[in-house]
């Protein structure tokens, strides 16, 4: 297995140790245009990983950001982590995704968050073998 550090650039774009955008590696965040209103928080990106298959699939992405929150009466840091694992099948398709994201509020304890982290598992269908069936409780129909 392959193991690509990426760093993470301002306005969350990303590159890898020769400055170039990884193919497989996940979407970055859209930056937020500054507005008055919205310059209550400033994120500053801290450390990104990413580990390849013999394929040069992502298999692994873990890493963490952290914010300076103003204003609004939450004065302080947030750190927010991630850690995710991809595992495919013979022909390349995608069978689990799995994420853990935590959240961390000034020096308390991280707590897990709920609303971003998942464990899917996806099935295809012999008629469409790179169309998913079923993501995780999801499915979808094809024409």
């Amino acid at each position: 297995m392959a193991s690509v550090a990426i760093a993470v650039l301002a306005h969350g774009a990303r590159a890898d140790a020769r400055g170039e955008c990884p193919a497989h590696a996940s979407s970055a965040q859209t930056p937020r245009a500054p507005t008055q209103a919205a310059n209550r928080d400033t994120r500053s990106p801290r450390a990104a990983h990413a580990r390849y298959d013999d394929l040069d699939q992502l298999s692994t992405a873990l890493g963490y950001y952290g914010r300076v929150l103003r204003g609004g009466g939450v004065p302080g840091s947030v750190v927010q982590r991630y850690e995710q694992g991809l595992g495919y099948d013979e022909i390349g398709n995608l069978r689990r995704n799995v994420q853990a994201d935590s959240i961390q509020f000034g020096g308390a304890p991280a707590r897990p968050r709920t609303d971003t982290s998942h464990d899917l598992t996806y099935r295809y269908a012999a008629a469409h073998p790179h169309a998913p069936e079923c993501v995780g409780n999801r499915h979808f129909d094809y024409l």
